[in-house]
Parts: C-alpha cells; structure tokens; sequence
C-alpha cells in the first residue's frame, strides 16, 4: 500500500503451508484439501490456496503462475449449487492455461 508492505511474506506462508500429518491436512477431516488460518491449501507441489467466503466470495490465489483470481458474487445460495461447479471449471481451466511450464 503506497509501496509499503501491508502482509508479512512468513505470514502467508505460515497461512498457506499445512505440516504433512496435521490434523489440517488433506485428507478425512479436511477433503482433497488442507485447512488452516482460514485458507483452504491445495495439495501437491505447487503453492495453491483458496479463500472462500459465503455467497460467492472466493479467492484462489496460484503463486507459481503469479496468478490472483477474485470472484465477487452474492448468491441466494449459501450452500451448493450448480453455479459452483461452472465457477470451478473457470478456475481450473484458466489456471491450467497459465500453468508453470
């Protein structure tokens, strides 16, 4: 902000990085996913991470391709709904297309 750093680096990574065999890692507690600091973490080697807020909120953020994808929405739905599964399908078709090579 005004060139001065709001986030401490070491605070999203701590936010983002989930200790293999934590009760937050992926897995029977969590999903295909890890959960910490409010940050839901992707699996695999890549650094990927999802904020995800009720109506539609989201933010999935793919450090290696230095990509920050923002969804504002405010739906009627505050559960699942078919929209989820279109909004998914963006984000893993734009990531895939600004994948790390």
């Amino acid at each position: 902000w005004n060139g001065q750093q709001i986030v401490h680096r070491q605070g999203v990574r701590d936010a983002t990085t989930v200790a293999p065999g934590s009760y937050l890692a992926a897995g029977e507690r969590t999903g295909p996913t890890g959960y910490g600091y409010q940050v839901w973490v992707s699996q695999g080697e890549r650094r990927r991470f999802n904020l995800m807020g009720i109506r539609g909120q989201h933010m999935t953020v793919d450090a290696g391709a230095k990509l920050v994808m923002v969804h504002t929405a405010v739906r009627p739905n505050m559960g699942f709904s078919p929209d989820n599964l279109e909004f998914s399908a963006l984000i893993f078709g734009v990531m895939a297309q600004y994948a790390v090579k």
